[in-house]
């Protein structure tokens, strides 16, 4: 396992899936709830200029490198890092959790797409205890009543698709009062695990292009992601810079 720092934020970069799950398993007896993210370029552009979702990346037990940006910025420090996507980190926990009986909750998506989701992997891990599932659509004055029902549930894990920067928010601000063991942020992998959506090809992947598949099925996408593309940009031809002054 490498374990690369980019402006104080630790991305772990595992030899193997094994390694993964072993590394996992240790949180599952532990006595807190660890957080796990994984940023790509427009989290680590958000990062350079916002102290308070920097700082969030930084309290993560662990950060994985999903997005090709983190392998682009490991590589000019020297590092050969592999891509671990959060869809097959979470994947691989879930693998986990149905074999070691560790119930799980899931938070986020609409209410079509967790549902939908859930249907699927009751198919897929048939042992799977599932604690509980909701929406992601609620106020910030419901946020408390979540947490209990989340607690209540008896979840050991949690996986969070509120979106960047919302679900890294959300479970940096509640992590000392969760119950679980694990809290992950998974991003659009409800949409992709209920159908709703297809990941790239293999080979795409292979290609570390997933991101531009991602973006020519909902085309929408790119307007939103294009400021913090360019921020990231910058933020990779001035990288020293950013790190002598941080």
């Amino acid at each position: 396992m490498q374990i690369v720092n980019i402006l104080g934020i630790r991305f772990y970069a595992f030899d193997s899936t094994e390694e993964f799950k072993n590394e996992i398993t240790k949180f599952f007896v532990g006595d807190k709830c660890i957080s796990i993210f994984t940023p790509n370029a427009e989290m680590i552009a958000r990062a350079t200029e916002d102290e308070n979702f920097r700082g969030i990346l930084m309290r993560s037990e662990i950060n994985l490198p999903d997005g090709v940006g983190v392998l682009l910025l490991s590589k000019k420090m020297g590092f050969n890092v592999k891509r671990f996507p959060g869809i097959e980190a979470m994947l691989e926990i879930l693998t986990l959790a149905e074999t070691l009986k560790v119930p799980v909750y899931f938070l986020g998506a609409k209410k079509e797409v967790v549902e939908s989701m859930v249907d699927r992997l009751k198919l897929r891990y048939p042992n799977l205890v599932i604690a509980g599932y909701r929406d992601g659509y609620f106020k910030e004055e419901e946020e408390d009543s979540i947490i209990e029902e989340v607690n209540n549930s008896g979840a050991g894990i949690l996986f969070v698709a509120l979106g960047f920067p919302k679900q890294e928010i959300f479970i940096d601000r509640y992590k000392n009062r969760l119950n679980v063991k694990i809290a992950m942020g998974v991003g659009g992998s409800f949409d992709v695990l209920s159908g709703k959506k297809k990941r790239a090809p293999e080979i795409i992947r292979k290609l570390n292009l997933e991101w531009l598949y991602r973006i020519l099925q909902d085309p929408k996408r790119i307007l939103n992601r294009v400021p913090n593309l360019i921020k990231f940009i910058k933020f990779y031809f001035k990288y020293e810079y950013y790190e002598k002054n941080n």
